[in-house]
């Protein structure tokens, strides 16, 4: 989840602590499952606004776990992140490695859903989002299923897949000047339905 506020600059400290690093080697012998998902407190400004709008929140951002065959892969939907030169903001799929990036990510958590039928067909559902090269939600509009901010694409896929992670109620108004409900990471990690199975 991204916001773009235009005449707000933050600074982003890169610092990297050991349990950072023990974190990044831990990941990379955890035994995913499809359709995990994947949260993270990021260290750009996004995030920084992100925890102004919610600041009980622990995290800014989250997806959700596919196999891609060789590579636990993370399909989230992230502005500002481009791939190459001209790149758009859009729903991506990139390694575990780098969605937890010490550059990206202080802290972060993996959770899982106990029906593993309805967490793979929710895999399924991303991954899809992902090929139709779906474009990033920058109006934060949950009735429009053509474009996707973070939350509202992990919600919508296990929505689809038949499993309400959160209800409507959930949807909070944003900071001021915003209009809508907006469906935060902390909303989604709340969630009864998932269990927490790593954390740095």
């Amino acid at each position: 989840m991204g916001l773009l506020f235009s005449g707000i600059s933050f600074s982003s400290c890169t610092t990297v602590s050991s349990s950072e690093q023990q974190a990044t080697e831990v990941l990379q012998t955890i035994r995913f499952q499809e359709g995990d998902i994947v949260f993270r407190e990021g260290r750009g400004w996004e995030s920084r606004i992100i925890q102004m709008m919610n600041p009980h929140g622990k995290y800014t951002h989250a997806g959700i776990v596919t196999d891609s065959g060789s590579t636990w892969m993370i399909i989230h939907a992230v502005p500002n992140e481009p791939d190459y030169e001209g790149d758009v903001d859009r729903v991506k799929m990139e390694p575990v490695t780098a969605f937890f990036d010490q550059s990206r990510a202080i802290h972060g958590e993996v959770k899982r859903i106990d029906d593993t039928d309805k967490a793979q067909k929710a895999a399924s559902v991303a991954f899809r989002l992902y090929r139709q090269h779906t474009p990033f939600d920058h109006a934060y509009d949950d009735t429009d299923s053509t474009r996707m901010y973070c939350t509202e694409l992990v919600d919508f896929a296990f929505r689809k897949a038949g499993i309400n992670l959160t209800d409507k109620q959930d949807r909070r108004n944003g900071f001021t000047g915003f209009t809508g409900n907006y469906l935060f990471p902390s909303d989604l990690c709340e969630s009864p339905y998932l269990t927490s199975i790593f954390k740095f």
